[in-house]
């Protein structure tokens, strides 16, 4: 009758027969340097929650807003908010900017009041150094310290409740190039009439 043989058991068996019996009995069990206590749920979450966080730090913390504000899915929205914030607003700077510049250029360079019989209004005028009737409804100016590239003219209504007038920039009536304003009467005539004109660089 042959010899039956045993070989001694693993290192894995031994540990999870071990684990078994602290989990079944409550065996005291200890660490080096550590005193005797009984094995519970609470100390074996400890025991877990060092060995992660030994691995990587903050992932087995429940609360890692508390440890680490920055990881925070609140915070991260709270980024994202104020650089939506930060953006916007350098837009609307932006574009106040945009609106400034073109407001300073769109500002007349040179304006005029002008009476029905072609005398300048110096009072209520920028550069223009004068202006002269030259016919029935037409009106030249000159001494303009640039050369207009338009400009905008409206029948002053007192004196002009029924005619209109219109911005002549240097190709009709006038001599030269000088810029001009055409007035007319409601059946579209020229006819002389008070107005208003602005000039544009």
């Amino acid at each position: 009758m042959g010899r039956i043989t045993t070989s001694p058991p693993s290192p894995a068996i031994i540990v999870a027969a071990l684990a078994l019996v602290a989990a079944l009995a409550g065996t005291a069990i200890a660490g080096p340097g550590e005193t005797t206590s009984a094995l519970t749920k609470s100390k074996v979450k400890k025991i877990a929650t060092r060995q992660i966080n030994a691995l990587v730090p903050g992932i087995a913390d429940e609360q890692i807003t508390r440890r680490a504000p920055d990881l925070s899915v609140a915070h991260a929205n709270s980024a994202n908010t104020a650089t939506n914030a930060t953006t916007a607003n350098s837009a609307t700077q932006a574009e106040n900017a945009i609106n400034a510049a073109n407001a300073a250029s769109a500002q007349p360079a040179a304006f005029a009041h002008v009476s029905g019989t072609g005398v300048l209004d110096v009072a209520n005028s920028k550069n223009v150094g004068s202006v002269s009737r030259v016919g029935e409804g037409v009106y030249c100016f000159s001494g303009i310290p640039f050369a207009p590239r338009g400009g905008q003219a409206t029948v002053d209504p007192i004196g002009g409740m029924d005619e209109h007038a219109q911005f002549d920039r240097g190709l009709g009536d006038c001599p030269g190039a000088q810029p001009g304003v055409d007035t007319f009467d409601a059946t579209g005539a020229l006819s002389d009439a008070p107005f208003y004109v602005v000039f544009y660089e």
